[in-house]
């Protein structure tokens, strides 16, 4: 059992009509807007610039440190990259942080299924 990838995306921006450039000029405006990081790191995640976008959760992580969205991506983005320890490090914040939700299920399950792989590593 693995993670799946083409499932991850739980945050829908398809409504959102700004390009990376212009997301990037607002960026360089205000560089501690977390809607604007937001938005630009998921563009970076879903056209698989993970490095640029795990650089983007990261800033959002520290401006917000109770963003569990950011972290959960930051999992996922971990995990992309096969470091499966950081990855269930980053879920499980978003279980601490946000326990009972919908994104938590998920970072849970994602848990679940590294843990699996791991297991089946050893065997």
């Amino acid at each position: 059992m693995s993670v799946d990838d083409k499932n991850d995306v739980l945050t829908q921006y398809s409504s959102a009509p700004l390009d990376v450039e212009e997301l990037l000029r607002m960026y360089q405006a205000n560089p501690d807007n977390v809607n604007v990081l937001d938005c630009l790191a998921f563009k970076y995640y879903t056209a698989e610039q993970l490095d640029k976008a795990l650089e983007l959760y990261k800033k959002i992580a520290k401006l917000e440190p109770e963003n569990d969205s950011a972290h959960y991506y930051m999992g996922n983005i971990y995990y992309r990259k096969k470091q499966l320890i950081q990855a269930m490090m980053e879920w499980k914040k978003v279980i601490t942080l946000n326990e009972g939700s919908k994104l938590a299920a998920k970072a849970q399950e994602r848990i679940d299924a590294a843990m699996q792989q791991v297991r089946e590593l050893k065997a």
